[in-house]
């Protein structure tokens, strides 16, 4: 019964992309390593599901919105519930690569191809496609590097014995994530995200944690506090310029992401 309930949502959620890509937006699947064909495939498991999940974070910010018959916060719905299945055999497929580092399976990760439409001459657009495997190395490792200083900041306060929720940083703070929080809650569709505050904030307001725990936790394990500051300010910075489809990237920018990152990944790693 369970293998035909994965095998289902399997099914579904490669229907529920399909159906996006081809009447909301083009997915540009192909730099996933994802045509038609690698699509259907059960081994791609992982990279299916991170491609649905951005899907997924697509229709929540389209919220009740119809498109000629396509109901944004149905697929909503039917996008998570596949998610909900098949998140966890994702997950597992990753950690049976044993033969794969980190880096290896964040390197395996396709960039792209050229950015090819029929009728559509693309070497006048040489000097923007060439972006796109800089923005998706720096998008990938900011994503992870962002996500594992979450969960070692929670863990490692409790720990300590030390609180981790907003209220720690005053009225203001802790309003603004209030606000985000209700205006989840006004659509009903949409999960509680972590189901922690340290999920609503964003990456730079992570300094806080530092700032406040410094003497009492942090500094044993960290040179310095500005070692760890600077560099979550500059990588959030870099975030912004790839978020908001900057033009002036370069492969010096992702280089350095990558040395950022992994410095930090392999400091912290021990204490998760």
């Amino acid at each position: 019964m369970k293998d035909q309930l994965i095998k289902l949502k399997f099914l579904r959620l490669i229907s529920e992309i399909e159906e996006y890509d081809n009447r909301i937006e083009n997915l540009e699947l192909d730099k996933y390593g994802l045509d038609s064909s690698e699509l259907k495939k059960d081994n791609n498991l992982p990279i299916i599901v991170e491609v649905g999940k951005i899907i997924y974070s697509k229709l929540l910010d389209a919220g009740v919105y119809d498109t000629s018959g396509y109901k944004h916060h149905v697929h909503a719905k039917d996008v998570k519930e596949c998610l909900d299945v098949l998140e966890p055999l994702s997950r597992e497929m990753l950690k049976r690569k044993k033969n794969k580092t980190f880096e290896e399976i964040m390197d395996s990760i396709s960039e792209g191809e050229d950015f090819i439409m029929e009728g559509i001459d693309s070497k006048k657009y040489s000097e923007i496609i060439q972006n796109f495997p800089v923005a998706g190395t720096c998008y990938k490792w900011i994503h992870n590097t962002e996500n594992i200083l979450r969960k070692f900041i929670i863990k490692i306060l409790d720990d300590n014995g030390l609180p981790s929720d907003a209220s720690i940083f005053g009225s203001d703070l802790n309003q603004k994530l209030e606000s985000r929080k209700r205006k989840e809650t006004q659509k009903t569709y949409i999960p509680i995200r972590g189901g922690h505050d340290i999920y609503y904030m964003d990456f730079k307001m992570l300094n806080g944690y530092f700032t406040k725990y410094w003497t009492p936790v942090f500094q044993k394990i960290f040179e310095s506090q500005s070692w760890i500051t600077d560099k979550i300010k500059e990588l959030y910075d870099i975030r912004n310029l790839v978020a908001h489809n900057s033009f002036n990237l370069n492969k010096d920018i992702s280089d350095l992401v990558k040395v950022y990152c992994k410095q930090i990944i392999k400091l912290i790693d021990p204490y998760v």
